[in-house]
């Protein structure tokens, strides 16, 4: 499998992985506040347009809001958990102990696979939906460079972690010679 050697052809792997793991940190904050701003506000506090088709608008009001406070739940505990991942990175990387790698490379595996599965879906959808190919052209785009995205990250954290593992080795052996 290929491994990079530089991260964006300018820094080394571990300045790489430093950067995802505090890119990650940071967003995962503003998720974070996002999502208990939401959650702070009301139902009144949304954009909501009700159609025609929905005779009740506090019914529909009503249903926008319990999608709006599911996802905004759903959002807090996953960005809680990238959180959580990327500390342990950065704290893997600093102390330079691979174990704290794992997280974050099973979750952008975990990531990738959703990020496949359900644009495969999307697109199964959109075409039996009679959505026109000139529109689902650059969202199939879009979709593919933000899997390549995530695939690019994993594999700079991968090629760091493979690092330290080959530094850690070379020192047990010179110790035990």
């Amino acid at each position: 499998m290929w491994e990079p050697t530089k991260c964006c052809c300018c820094c080394d792997v571990r300045s790489g992985s430093i950067v995802i793991g505090v890119f990650i940190l940071v967003s995962g904050f503003f998720v974070l506040l996002a999502g208990a701003q939401i959650l702070a506000g009301g139902k009144s506090d949304g954009p909501i347009s009700c159609w025609n088709w929905y005779e009740d608008v506090s019914e529909c009001e009503n249903k926008f809001w319990k999608v709006g406070k599911t996802s905004s739940i759903t959002s807090i505990v996953v960005a809680c958990c990238y959180i959580k991942i990327s500390s342990f990175l950065l704290y893997g990387i600093h102390k330079k102990k691979t174990a704290f790698f794992i997280p974050m490379m099973v979750a952008h595996v975990i990531k990738i696979t959703f990020m496949i599965l359900g644009s495969v879906v999307l697109i199964i959808l959109m075409i039996y939906e009679g959505v026109p190919s000139a529109a689902i052209f650059p969202i199939t785009v879009g979709i593919g460079l933000a899997i390549f995205l995530k695939t690019y990250c994993l594999l700079v954290i991968r090629a760091y972690y493979y690092q330290v593992s080959a530094l850690h080795m070379c020192i047990l052996l010179k110790n035990k010679y």
